[in-house]
């Protein structure tokens, strides 16, 4: 809570709007991680066939590179404007566990 109380109302203003940014960021990133879990599904429940001319085993290897690729970007991207602290597995956390700074 010190951090927040030393910032000056421009840059609790600045953190919130980058915050802002930051989880719509995330929010975009879940559409190809659901889609690509919703493929990885059905390659596993049809074994052997084929998805627009792709192999089983080529959607799910395409599937599996943009779950990773997600989780990476979420690593990247999830942290908190102020103090760069991962913001974890809250969804839409009001303050910075780490610093103490408001999020929204």
């Amino acid at each position: 809570m010190e951090n927040t109380m030393m910032q000056n109302a421009e840059q609790v203003a600045a953190t919130k709007e980058k915050y802002s940014e930051r989880r719509r960021r995330q929010l975009i990133a879940l559409v190809p991680a659901a889609i690509a879990m919703l493929l990885l599904l059905w390659s596993d429940q049809h074994p052997g066939e084929s998805l627009a001319g792709l192999p089983g085993a080529a959607v799910s290897a395409v599937s599996l590179v943009l779950i990773l690729g997600t989780v990476g970007f979420s690593l990247f991207n999830w942290r908190c404007p102020a103090c760069g602290g991962y913001l974890g597995r809250t969804w839409n956390p009001s303050f910075c566990s780490k610093c103490g700074a408001a999020l929204r």
